[in-house]
């Protein structure tokens, strides 16, 4: 999954006219952007980067030397702010809701919203097994994945999600299981 990240420099040398952005390390496949206007870094800009993602390095790439400062560059501010969510239902009948910030729903597929945590504080869903009852009498859990083997994320029913709530390598993917 992804994320948007807002990233301010708060100083950089003051012969450095662009720069180039990275993640993680220094590396081609890291890079995110290219000949960014030193401007540009200290008014802040919003990048898309893989939810893991928490390190930035920003490289000089003209002939800059870094006069009268220590480094480069310095960021001042770091805040991923929007979400991407995916919430599935495991059964035909069994139901999935988004209950907040924008009610959608209820399915048995799947739903996405994208949530601005700047904007509202949580993402609340919920699954229902009544439509599918006597075959289902109950709701078992959110999971990261639909079919085993799967992880729990939470047996919370609605479950409410903020920000940095139930992040982690397994993306922003709850799928309903149903018994």
């Amino acid at each position: 999954m992804s994320k948007r990240v807002f990233i301010q420099a708060t100083t950089i040398g003051r012969d450095i006219t662009t720069l180039d952005l990275f993640h993680t390390a220094v590396t081609a496949s890291n890079l995110i952007e290219s000949n960014i206007p030193k401007a540009d870094l200290i008014s802040g800009s919003y990048y898309v980067v893989d939810d893991t993602i928490t390190r930035f390095i920003a490289s000089c790439n003209d002939s800059g030397e870094c006069q009268a400062e220590t480094g480069s560059i310095t960021f001042g501010s770091f805040s991923p702010s929007i979400r991407r969510f995916d919430v599935a239902s495991t059964d035909t009948e069994a139901t999935v809701s988004i209950t907040y910030p924008v009610a959608a729903g209820p399915t048995t597929g799947s739903l996405e919203q994208a949530v601005d945590f700047r904007e509202y504080a949580t993402f609340v869903i919920q699954a229902d097994a009544s439509p599918a009852y006597p075959r289902l009498s109950e709701f078992t859990g959110w999971y990261d994945k639909a079919s085993t083997p799967h992880t729990l994320i939470s047996n919370d029913n609605p479950l409410t999600i903020g920000l940095t709530s139930f992040t982690g390598s397994r993306g922003d993917n709850f799928f309903a299981v149903f018994s």
